[in-house]
């Protein structure tokens, strides 16, 4: 009887930390791992389930990431001139000529830009797109983290890119089917402004390669730049130019996500949309909360098992 009881009380404790996945389902977290984009490959089905990709009809504009059940993050200088009846977006593809069918377009209900974007500086360039309809998270849509305001990716950091676009610059092979991703490197920001002097906007972050070879190119606009910290995925940056592709010295250039992170979640939080989990978030303190009024209940249960 004692040794039900101490599992009674185990079992409550296990109940309340695993509870934080019904009320705050887990972002950057993707269900498939492996071990072009220029100087990339393609990737695994599944490994980057926040990829979106943006339409308007019979024509590809941008990628795009997911960052809660009904928005997602792309560039402002696509989407500026567009009406959100004529935009579609498309989640969990990843073969985007065989996927066409499997993967409906999902309207766009409205397009946020950034009320401090400048399509001269590029300034603040990153734009929401609500989506007509909630989406149901499967093993190939699943939402991104943001990162908190205050966090930092330092330069030489390993992060990850992912697109559709040209696997060399100028376009002279076709463009990949299959979703393409590359490996790159955070640049300090001396280095990014060393490379574009003037254009650089304190909004901006670069990532590439030191010997080149390896960059976002033509058609990856939009999508996103991932970093992994504490076991999660996380949107640094969204893609949005560069000197040519995957040349030395001229890293590509991305709107950085984390000065940004407050004006998309207050946004957000206007709808009905739920963000993932991350640590810190409001689903980690609830559970934690839960706990300590529950803390002298399940005390109480142990201690009577044992005694």
């Amino acid at each position: 009887m004692n040794s039900v009881l101490l599992l009674q009380g185990l079992l409550l404790l296990t109940l309340g930390i695993c509870g934080i996945s019904e009320d705050a389902p887990s972002c950057g977290k993707p269900r498939v791992f492996s071990k072009r984009v220029v100087g990339g490959h393609a990737t695994k089905n599944g490994k980057w389930p926040w990829q979106a990709i943006v339409v308007i009809p019979n024509q590809f504009i941008s990628g795009a990431t997911l960052v809660s059940n009904k928005w997602v993050v792309s560039a402002a200088h696509w989407l500026e001139s567009e009406e959100p009846g004529n935009v579609d977006v498309i989640l969990g593809a990843f073969n985007i000529v065989q996927d066409h069918d499997e993967h409906s377009p999902i309207k766009a209900k409205q397009i946020i830009i950034h009320p401090d974007y400048s399509p001269s500086t590029l300034l603040a360039d990153i734009c929401l797109i609500e989506l007509s309809e909630s989406v149901s998270y499967t093993i190939h849509i699943l939402p991104i983290c943001l990162p908190a305001p205050s966090m930092a990716f330092p330069s030489g950091t390993r992060c990850w890119t992912t697109g559709w676009g040209d696997v060399e610059y100028g376009g002279y092979q076709p463009r990949p089917n299959t979703l393409q991703e590359v490996e790159l490197q955070l640049f300090s920001d001396q280095q990014c402004k060393n490379a574009y002097f003037s254009e650089i906007q304190p909004d901006m972050i670069c990532a590439g390669d030191s010997s080149g070879g390896k960059d976002s190119c033509q058609g990856d606009g939009g999508g996103p730049l991932v970093c992994s910290a504490g076991g999660q995925w996380y949107l640094v940056g969204v893609i949005i130019f560069g000197t040519g592709c995957g040349r030395k010295d001229y890293p590509g250039v991305y709107t950085s996500v984390a000065p940004h992170t407050e004006w998309i979640e207050k946004s957000i939080s206007s709808g009905s949309a739920q963000l993932g989990s991350a640590p810190g978030w409001a689903g980690v303190r609830l559970c934690s909360y839960w706990l300590t009024l529950g803390d002298l209940w399940i005390l109480l249960l142990i201690m009577r098992a044992v005694l």
